[in-house]
């Protein structure tokens, strides 16, 4: 994902979530801006952030669960 913003009252930054059995990966998040009541959280999961912006209400910013890799 590249040169995003998004405002107002999302639920949540993003959710990304894979499984033991099958992990996930290829995410790339660059010049991203994210308004959120709460942070993106990843579980069995590799992602890759540049510039990735992301100011929540409540809650950490990025959570980061089981089997999750976070790059910058």
């Amino acid at each position: 994902m590249e040169n995003l913003t998004s405002t107002g009252d999302s639920k949540a930054a993003a959710y990304i979530i894979g499984t033991p059995e099958a992990p996930l990966s290829g995410f790339h998040f660059s010049n991203v801006n994210i308004e959120a009541t709460r942070g993106l959280r990843i579980r069995h999961a590799e992602l890759e952030t540049r510039g990735l912006n992301l100011k929540v209400k409540e809650g950490p910013v990025i959570q980061q669960d089981a089997g999750a890799v976070v790059r910058d």
